[in-house]
């Protein structure tokens, strides 16, 4: 059987489910004793006519001498050899049918992906976390130098001493001093733990001027001398 045989058959039947969903009229011409007749179907016409789109896109493609049928369907022209055998017809339905659905599962996998697509977390630091972290890092810049005082500290942040002191008062509960110290503290904690040098070695270069009163407030602090460490 032909293939113009089967595409009659299966248009009367109406059993084609391979509609792209926007495909509504085709105008079915056929040489031949196949008349003129407009097909409302969207289905076996419109998938032919796309299956040809891709695979037969110009007269040359044909073997010359075969009679075809045109399918036009918004502006698109594609050809259709009536005489194809039946094996050949059913084989480019199910290209075209197998093209369908991986067009379909593209569309949905991209469009879930679309869905849950989402920028990376960024961290997002608040004014008053800003202000800290530029505080501490002053400090740590300044670490092991014993002039540096709340005047200073104040100038680096760009605000008056009395600013200062309100807002570290505010979001710390500390004057600036107590920062200061507090991280000079902290930081010769760590270098004891490493052994880095012997406790007044360590007390300068934390920026304290006299090494008892680095161990007078490390003990306060952490309630052993800092020889414990060392």
């Amino acid at each position: 059987m032909a293939a113009l045989a089967l595409i009659g058959e299966d248009l009367q039947k109406g059993d084609f489910t391979f509609t792209a969903g926007w495909l509504t009229l085709v105008m079915f011409f056929a040489v031949g004793t196949v008349p003129f007749r407009p097909w409302q179907t969207g289905a076996l016409c419109a998938a032919i006519t796309l299956i040809y789109a891709f695979l037969q896109t110009s007269t040359q493609s044909l073997p010359e001498g075969l009679p075809t049928a045109r399918l036009i369907f918004l502006g698109i022209v594609s050809l259709l050899c009536i005489t194809m055998s039946a094996a050949l017809y059913r084989s480019r339905v199910a290209q075209f049918l197998a093209l369908i659905e991986l067009r379909r599962t593209l569309r949905e996998r991209f469009s879930n992906q679309m869905r849950t697509a989402r920028p990376r977390d960024v961290s997002v630091m608040s004014a008053e976390e800003r202000f800290i972290d530029d505080a501490r890092r002053i400090v740590e810049d300044h670490i092991d130098d014993s002039s540096f005082d709340v005047k200073t500290f104040a100038e680096a942040l760009n605000m008056s001493p009395r600013q200062l002191q309100r807002k570290l008062r505010a979001l710390k509960g500390q004057r600036p001093t107590d920062f200061v110290r507090l991280m000079r503290l902290q930081r010769g904690a760590q270098l004891l733990e490493q052994h880095a040098g012997s406790v007044s070695e360590i007390a300068y270069s934390v920026g304290f001027s006299y090494p008892e009163y680095f161990s007078k407030c490390f003990r306060e602090l952490y309630g052993r001398p800092p020889s414990a460490y060392a």
